[in-house]
């Protein structure tokens, strides 16, 4: 898979810190749309590997370009109502994409728990010992548990 190709500039200057934080948001919210699609699709969670990884990157810019304007008097100082306006565009699919992401997450987490659950119950079922009386009415004789194999399909 390919690096997504940035969106075409939304401003035709020269890009400042507005600008570039503008195409950070953008660039970084299609890319985890593009996760999102990976993950409803059900495809192989290796094959987002470039996705996760480019999206690390444009988190770690997006932070560095918060802080530089956090710490230089906030967005307002930087830019005109124009690029704030768009720059609040940006930021509210930013956070639809952030939303949908979490509650995707949040949906293969509780699906791998359950199988995870259905599987060790399952093989403490399989290894517990019948419960009862032996010869003479005496308790059973507590023998140690045989491992309990366990086989995964995997397509490849």
């Amino acid at each position: 898979m390919t690096a997504l190709a940035l969106p075409d500039a939304v401003l035709p200057d020269a890009p400042g810190p507005i600008q570039t934080l503008i195409a950070v948001t953008q660039r970084l919210a299609t890319v985890i749309m593009a996760e999102n699609d990976h993950l409803r699709s059900r495809k192989r969670p290796a094959d987002a590997r470039p996705m996760i990884e480019e999206k690390g990157r444009l988190a770690a810019a997006y932070a560095r370009e918060m802080e530089v304007m956090r710490k230089n008097g906030g967005v307002r100082a930087f830019g005109n109502a124009n690029e704030l306006r768009i720059l609040k565009r940006e930021t509210s699919l930013f956070q639809t994409a952030l939303d949908d992401h979490r509650k995707l997450l949040e949906r293969a987490r509780a699906i791998t728990e359950g199988i995870i659950k259905a599987v060790g119950d399952e093989v403490t079922r399989q290894n517990q010992s019948a419960m009862g009386y032996g010869k003479n009415a005496a308790p059973p004789r507590q023998r140690s548990a045989q491992p309990t194999s366990l086989t995964l399909n995997q397509v490849v």
